[in-house]
């Protein structure tokens, strides 16, 4: 029960920052960085400062999904 436990939460958390990816580039601005005196960062005013933040939870959700796809097929090698 306990590997069936991780993967499901590696998968969700994988899931999560995908979506978070997903929202951040369908609605054109990067949702985090409103504290303070940070602005948003909108895709039509800095695309390169836009793409690299976005990229992060894209990448990280990408790492994590080959992860949990690697212990997947190592469980599947040890039956």
């Amino acid at each position: 029960m306990k590997g069936v436990l991780s993967r499901i939460i590696i998968f969700g958390i994988s899931f999560l920052f995908f979506t978070i990816g997903f929202i951040q580039i369908h609605f054109g601005y990067v949702l985090s960085g409103r504290t303070g005196n940070q602005q948003r960062i909108y895709m039509l005013d800095d695309p390169k400062k836009f793409w690299a933040i976005t990229s992060i939870p894209i990448a990280v959700a990408s790492l994590l999904f080959l992860y949990g796809v690697i212990l997947l097929i190592q469980k599947e090698k040890a039956k």
